[in-house]
């Protein structure tokens, strides 16, 4: 049986101690390498942070009129889905993968904030706008009104040249409702989230944000180099988005089976299920310790698991979690 050894370090005064913490075993991580087939989960209530977001969409709403968006934080700020123009309509859910990456490298910086994911699907959904992600011009400064975000980044990725793929963005300012141009970028369709990260990059700069060194070496990391990956895991951000919350768990799954290293994916998995109030093998409770580092209560963007966590185990100390396949 394959087994997932959990060590953690600890820096404290510059220098590294090396701590073991757990060596268990995680069907859920096993699954994603493919040596456990899937397993269907018991039926199971409507998850109450989806009612409550939903119930946030309607009441946003019916009390538009008297929504201020100056009372938002000034650096507040969401991604909707990117539009997808492109011959191969296999590429076309890629819109919704990009954006939900792009919005996990904002949530990098400790200096913006986020809207939750769960709000903004809620909101999309309440607008019928879920399904297709389209926001456009006419649609996206109420959107950004209603899901209380200062700045709302659109955008859209079309052929270029050859196997080459162009991202363009705009920058929405709910204040206002003007829509200025964003960064844009160029990229080979299997490298398409080199284009993402210097969108982010560019995006930091225009919202005035300067990353530290620890949140910048979090931002460098490459989530998967498998276009394979990223479009299972954009099927399962556009089902989640649309409630869809099982069928989102499975696509994350096959992501995590294509790219054993794909840890967003991984994270969504065993996210999901706690929402649902479901277990993967019944271990969901422990793997919920290491996906504590990278997600937090409400659903925001990943942040890295190179993060000041507090611990009851590592008080006041910076835990680096790294996951060892050994056969």
């Amino acid at each position: 049986m394959s087994v997932w050894s959990v060590r953690a370090n600890r820096l404290r005064g510059g220098r590294s101690h090396g701590v073991r913490v757990a060596t268990v075993c995680t069907p859920l991580l096993l699954l994603a390498t493919g040596c456990l087939p899937l397993t269907p989960l018991a039926p199971s209530a409507r998850p109450a942070r989806v009612v409550a977001a939903d119930s946030f969409a309607r009441r946003m709403v019916a009390q538009e009129q008297a929504i201020n968006p100056a009372s938002f934080p000034a650096r507040s700020v969401a991604v909707v889905p990117l539009q997808v123009f492109t011959q191969d309509t296999t590429l076309h859910v890629l819109g919704f993968g990009l954006a939900d990456l792009l919005m996990t490298d904002l949530a990098r910086s400790a200096q913006l904030v986020v809207v939750d994911r769960l709000r903004l699907d809620a909101v999309l959904r309440e607008q019928q706008l879920a399904e297709s992600g389209r926001v456009d011009e006419a649609t996206a400064p109420r959107t950004g009104r209603l899901i209380g975000a200062r700045t709302l980044v659109m955008g859209e990725v079309r052929d270029a040249s050859g196997t080459e793929l162009a991202l363009a963005t705009r920058l929405v300012t709910a204040t206002d409702a003007s829509i200025r141009g964003g960064p844009a970028s160029r990229a080979d369709v299997n490298q398409l989230l080199e284009a993402e990260k210097r969108l982010a990059s560019e995006l930091f700069a225009r919202l005035g944000v300067a990353l530290t060194p620890r949140e910048q070496q979090a931002f460098l990391e490459r989530p998967t180099a498998s276009l394979a990956a990223l479009l299972a895991y954009s099927r399962g951000v556009r089902r989640e988005m649309n409630g869809d919350l099982r069928g989102a768990r499975a696509d994350f799954e096959e992501a995590a089976r294509i790219d054993r290293s794909f840890r967003q994916a991984q994270e969504r998995v065993v996210q999901l299920s706690q929402y649902l109030g479901e277990s993967v093998g019944g271990l969901t409770s422990r793997l919920a310790a290491l996906t504590a580092l990278t997600v937090d209560a409400t659903n925001r963007p990943s942040v890295p698991v190179r993060s000041d966590t507090v611990d009851p185990a590592f008080t006041n100390a910076r835990r680096l979690a790294t996951l060892i396949l050994t056969f």
